[in-house]
């Protein structure tokens, strides 16, 4: 449905709250991996928590014809005590809860919570110009009235001229760890040998916990018949984060499952018949990205459950023959331990609104203490 339109220049902005049918086949005529409709649309129909979403397309009229030159995606994500909760700081979690249960604000994401490295803006570059569209970008941003701006995953051309902008600040922090795999990898084995005698032992220790329990390929149908077990693991790994953005829906793996056949997998791991954790695997081409977990975290210690799952990421994509292993943002330090390294973003943030950038400079210090400065760059690898 159409919510919104202008003029910027040559060009003619429409901005609309739902990729239905009509809107999706405008969308298509620029193709692009990250804002494939088809995927948007699951993401749009899993009906993720108090999120709202915004497709614009940006048209020039042409000899009386409109054509399409470029594609954004927008998330809106109506931010509220429930997102947030610093674990080592009551009085700073009950404070902010109190002031966002009387007043919520709303973050307006140029990109996607649920994917990494996931590009939003798409273009042709003989019809706009980058400057153009971040012109159009900032008329978008007073549209909404959001009060948190994020700008995800820009190429280097948008980068240098973000830098050159007073309204839009940079936000380093935000990285992923990914492990490159080795071409002479052919199976579990010979990752485990190129490892130093240190975090050999640590991995063969690590395995042979691991071995007390099953792995399983869950269909569409079998995640279904495990969705409360699957909610409740789930839940254990989301309540130990500090920020809880876009939360996703009930059915969420089911539907990807469902309509991502082929490039969607769930590994239930069961122990005395039991589902005690999961992990789940999205295929990109030669990269495979581990995405979200879930842990019974009383098993967790005694099975390794979450190293496991790190070293079966490994061979999954050893197995499929892929170049990189992406493993997200967080648990850095275990990461780094199977041999993953840092690999940058450039964001950019632009706020409005005292409490909202009182609010966000105390997350930003506080999560790079909690996942930043505590870890360090491992050198698993014999050289």
């Amino acid at each position: 449905m159409l919510i919104s339109s202008f003029r910027s220049g040559n060009f003619e902005i429409s901005i609309y709250n739902s990729l239905e049918k009509k809107v999706a086949d405008k969308w298509e005529k620029i193709k692009s991996e990250s804002l494939n409709s088809a995927y948007l649309c699951f993401i749009e129909d899993s009906k993720p928590e108090d999120l709202k979403f915004r497709y614009v397309i940006i048209e020039e009229k042409i000899e009386n014809k409109n054509e399409v030159c470029a594609i954004i995606y927008f998330q809106l994500l109506k931010f509220t005590k429930k997102n947030i909760y610093f674990r080592n700081s009551f009085f700073l979690s009950s404070l902010v809860r109190i002031i966002l249960t009387l007043n919520p604000f709303h973050l307006l994401i140029c990109g996607n919570l649920f994917a990494v490295n996931f590009p939003a803006i798409n273009f042709k570059e003989n019809k706009i110009e980058r400057g153009e569209l971040l012109d159009i970008l900032s008329q978008i941003q007073k549209i909404e009235k959001s009060e948190v701006f994020i700008l995800k995953d820009l190429d280097n051309e948008f980068t240098k001229l973000c830098k050159d902008r007073t309204d839009w600040l940079p936000y380093p922090f935000d990285l992923t760890m990914a492990l490159s795999i080795d071409p002479l990898w052919i199976s579990m084995k010979d990752y485990i040998q190129s490892l130093t005698k240190k975090y050999k032992r640590r991995s063969e220790k690590i395995i042979e916990a691991g071995n007390k329990m099953t792995r399983k390929e869950l269909n569409a149908e079998e995640i279904k018949l495990e969705s409360n077990q699957i909610k409740i693991l789930f839940n254990q790994v989301a309540s130990k984060q500090t920020v809880k953005m876009g939360q996703i829906g009930e059915n969420y793996f089911y539907e990807f499952k469902k309509r991502f056949p082929d490039e969607f997998s769930f590994v239930g791991f069961y122990y005395e018949n039991k589902m005690v954790a999961f992990s789940t695997y999205i295929e990109h081409g030669k990269i495979l990205e581990m995405h979200y977990i879930g842990i019974n975290y009383y098993f967790n210690k005694n099975l390794m459950i979450y190293f496991n799952i790190l070293l079966d990421g490994v061979e999954k994509a050893i197995i499929n023959k892929k170049e990189q292993l992406e493993l997200g943002r967080t648990a850095r330090e275990a990461k780094a331990n199977i041999g993953a390294k840092p690999v940058y973003f450039n964001d950019f943030i632009s706020v409005n609104g005292w409490f909202a950038k009182t609010l966000s400079n105390k997350f930003i210090n506080y999560f790079q203490t909690e996942i930043g400065d505590k870890w360090t760059e491992k050198h698993p690898f014999r050289k």
